[in-house]
């Protein structure tokens, strides 16, 4: 957050983001502004934020330059990426997705939701491997994407003031196996089109 943050920046946050969203928004001196998702009371759940969320807000305050949306919620609930991007894009707005729970998702895109990796509109997408592609816990990684106004070095320097300078090489390397193992093996990949189906199966 401190990348996209500071005294110039107005975000638009989920009310049920992640507190390291707040907190680094508030320690960059950001202004945040909230929209709370709609609540499903037959399932007791948040459901994602919607485009008409984000435009209702956007379009009644115009000094809003940052949206930050969590997709897939903590319950799996997907938003429209792709329709919130190409919004954004138009306005002049970042956008990053908290896609924490997503780290799967680019193991098996056809089976899977967008995550907003490589997505036009979409300057940031953070995963934690260690939620569900099996990496060590804290195992995290960013993308930026190359339609970003924001640069890689700015990024870089961004993550040198707040990250430590003894990475714990445990954790890269379980990122680097991660990787390996979900992506790059076939046998892997298959395993996970698998799981999926027997999901499906079971929810039908």
């Amino acid at each position: 957050m401190r990348f996209f943050g500071g005294k110039e920046c107005h975000a638009l946050i989920q009310r049920n983001s992640h507190r390291s969203i707040v907190h680094g928004l508030r320690i960059s001196g950001a202004r945040i502004s909230t929209v709370k998702p709609a609540f499903n009371s037959d399932f007791t759940v948040f459901e994602p934020i919607t485009l008409r969320d984000i435009q209702e807000r956007c379009d009644h305050d115009h000094t809003i330059n940052l949206v930050v949306i969590t997709s897939p919620t903590y319950e799996g609930l997907a938003a429209d990426i792709h329709g919130i991007a190409q919004y954004c894009l138009v306005k002049g707005i970042k956008l990053v997705v908290d896609g924490a729970h997503s780290s799967v998702f680019p193991f098996a895109p056809e089976l899977y939701p967008p995550s907003g990796i490589g997505m036009e509109g979409v300057d940031l997408v953070v995963q934690s491997l260690h939620k569900g592609a099996g990496s060590l816990t804290q195992a995290s990684i960013v993308h930026l994407n190359k339609t970003s106004k924001k640069s890689a070095k700015m990024l870089e320097n961004a993550l040198y003031v707040s990250t430590t300078t003894s990475p714990s090489s445990l954790i890269l390397l379980s990122i680097e196996e991660t990787i390996q193992s979900n992506f790059k093996d076939e046998v892997a990949k298959k395993r996970i089109h698998d799981t999926v189906k027997r999901a499906k199966e079971l929810r039908e």
